[in-house]
C-alpha cells in the first residue's frame, strides 16, 4: 500500500501512524491487537511518502504522513472486526 500525504502522524495505534485533529490517538480504535501481521514479510509493505514503514512502529519520529486521519473536529476509526 503507498500512502501520500502531509499529514505528520500525531500518535500511532497498534503499529499505524494516525493523524488526529482532537489530538494523540483519540478518535481511533483498533480492535485487532496486530492489524499490520505480516508487514514486511513476501512483498508486504506499507509505504509513507516514499519510505517504508518498519514493522512495529512505537514512535512517530522520522514518519513524515498518516495512514488514516480524522480531521475537523472529530469523528471516529475503527480498524478490525
Amino acid at each position: 500500500m503507498n500512502v501520500t500525504n502531509t499529514l505528520v502522524p500525531t500518535g500511532v495505534v497498534a503499529g499505524i501512524p494516525v493523524f488526529s485533529s482532537l489530538g494523540g490517538t483519540t478518535g481511533f480504535n483498533v480492535t485487532s491487537p496486530t492489524p499490520l501481521a505480516g508487514l514486511n514479510a513476501n512483498g508486504n509493505t506499507v509505504s509513507i511518502n516514499g519510505t517504508v514503514l518498519p514493522s512495529g512502529v512505537t514512535s512517530t519520529a522520522g514518519i513524515t504522513g498518516s495512514v488514516a486521519a480524522i480531521q475537523d473536529g472529530g469523528g471516529s476509526v475503527k480498524i478490525g472486526p
